[in-house]
């Protein structure tokens, strides 16, 4: 007997194709869609730990940008 297991998701259409949803169903695993807007309450990882993290990888990468002093090209 396979044990079922369970994907939590959002609610991203290219999450809930039929394809994507067959897959799981073979795989048996049962898809569980987060509601729009209720990240910070279902999610608590994603506010704690990714926001922060994709914040300040933004501002690095846009003061990386903005140095007129960066190399333009690919280094070899």
């Amino acid at each position: 007997m396979q044990l079922r297991s369970m994907l939590c998701l959002d609610a991203f259409r290219g999450h809930l194709t039929e394809k994507v949803k067959n897959n799981m169903k073979d795989l048996k695993t049962d898809l569980v869609v987060i509601p729009a807007g209720m990240t910070s309450i279902l999610q608590p990882m994603d506010v704690s730990v990714n926001k922060p993290f994709k914040e300040k990888l933004k501002k690095i990468y846009s003061q990386r940008l903005c140095d007129p002093a960066r190399e333009l090209s690919q280094e070899k």
